[in-house]
């Protein structure tokens, strides 16, 4: 498109005639440093004061408005499809982001938190076995009874 463009501008200078691409881009260019859109083109709404950015399709659209005898000398000059078409995308731009929100806010899922235990050791294990384990306890046939209360009598014991 910037290739075709600047083939244009440059027939026209050559031939002598204006250039439309040449005005509509001027126009359409934010004139001062502090915009964000420094660079770029866009439109202003009279209205809200919003900048709408001027994609190729727009740009194309504009150009061809004044070569049909348009007039476009200010932001205020722009046709009104044109107006409808940057409305309806932004529309589309703010429901597309909305619905991003609440997909992502809506199906938040709970933490998974996941344990790793350290690896089993080579070694050999050192328990003793159950038969073993049996051999060992000291045999205890006899239940302790103790008369009392339990405190007191290990009070009394430990005196």
């Amino acid at each position: 498109m910037l290739a075709d463009r600047d083939a244009r501008i440059d027939a026209e200078q050559v031939s002598g005639q204006y250039s439309v691409w040449r005005d509509v881009l001027r126009v359409m260019r934010c004139p001062r440093p502090p915009c964000r859109y420094e660079g770029q083109y866009y439109w202003q709404d009279p209205e809200g004061k919003r900048h709408h950015r001027l994609k190729t399709h727009y740009l194309k659209t504009l150009v061809k408005y004044v070569e049909q005898a348009g007039v476009l000398e200010t932001h205020a000059d722009v046709p009104d499809s044109v107006h409808e078409q940057l409305y309806a995308e932004n529309q589309r731009l703010n429901k597309k982001k909305k619905a991003a929100e609440n997909s992502t806010s809506g199906s938040v899922c709970p933490p998974v938190y996941i344990n790793v235990l350290p690896a089993r050791s080579s070694q050999p294990s050192i328990q003793p076995s159950a038969n073993d384990a049996m051999r060992t306890r000291p045999g205890c046939t006899e239940s302790i009874v103790i008369d009392g209360l339990l405190d007191n009598s290990v009070d009394e014991y430990t005196e």
